[in-house]
């Protein structure tokens, strides 16, 4: 069964929009996005029936209240030193990827920086197969 998700009573922020308004999550990916005041989850449910019908026979939602907090894609940082694999009493996988996660970012670009250097492809999507693998 497919997973839907509604966070309504959320201030939405991106390049384009900055306004009150809610967004349907399914299956882990944005759906759609409403923009104007969906504060209760009354409201939410009225957006629902906005939503395909066909979604709804899919999933019951969840719902998520924001309590008016803002709502923005992750930040991406194009320069990161996790030092792994070979310092990890600098940095690891797990004290990076969950600091990455309080700041709001998505995306990290790792520097080579580590013992062994990071050189090739294969070791490169070594380290991102081991941080896919994380429960974070």
């Amino acid at each position: 069964m497919t997973e839907l998700l509604i966070i309504y009573n959320a201030h939405l922020v991106d390049s384009r929009i900055d306004s009150d308004g809610a967004v349907v999550v399914v299956g882990g990916k944005i759906h759609s996005v409403f923009l104007g005041s969906c504060s209760t989850q009354e409201s939410a449910n009225k957006l629902m029936s906005a939503v395909a019908s066909e979604l709804a026979a899919k999933a019951l939602p969840s719902y998520f209240d924001a309590r008016g907090r803002t709502l923005m894609p992750a930040f991406i940082d194009m320069h990161v030193h996790f030092r792994y694999p070979g310092q990890t009493q600098k940095e690891d996988l797990d004290s990076g990827l969950h600091a990455a996660i309080a700041g709001g970012f998505g995306t990290l670009v790792l520097m080579p920086n580590t013992t062994p250097v990071l050189s090739s492809r294969e070791q490169g999507l070594q380290v991102m197969k081991e941080a896919a693998q994380r429960k974070l």
